[in-house]
């Protein structure tokens, strides 16, 4: 469909995400519509019951600072303070691995992992584990 064409159909159904092919010369588009509500997600953190066992988790040190940037433009557009409405804990946890952390496994600990897998101890294939997610509606995020 045209872009033109997306309020219309964002108020005749439901979504849960979108793709967008050209993120380099029309992210404004998508990102008008996700902050139509944006704010409001964001203002249900400030809230008197927000403990410190409260945290939300970023990927990276800049997500750290825009979720704090976020909660402060809210807190001035509004007119709360921390003591009242205080910020949840911001935590960052990174992407992927540091594949120089990682060793092989020693023969017994592959052979006990088949096992538990259900997998034949003496199959030569290589079997590949892969920490992530598959959703028919947001294809595969690892």
């Amino acid at each position: 469909m045209d872009r033109r064409d997306l309020p219309a159909e964002i108020s005749t159904r439901d979504y849960f995400c979108f793709h967008q092919s050209d993120c380099i010369n029309y992210p404004p588009h998508l990102a008008r519509v996700r902050n139509n509500n944006y704010g409001s997600f964001f203002l249900n953190y400030l809230w008197k019951g927000t403990t410190g066992r409260d945290c939300i988790v970023t990927t990276s040190n800049t997500g750290i600072v825009v979720v704090e940037k976020y909660f402060k433009h809210l807190r001035e557009g509004l007119g709360l303070s921390e003591e009242t409405h205080p910020t949840p804990q911001i935590r960052k946890i990174p992407l992927g691995i540091d594949p120089g952390q990682l060793a092989p496994p020693d023969e017994h600990l592959k052979t006990q992992a088949k096992l538990n897998l259900g997998i034949n101890a003496d199959d030569e294939k290589i079997n590949i584990l892969v920490f992530g997610r598959i959703a028919h509606h947001s294809k595969m995020d690892a």
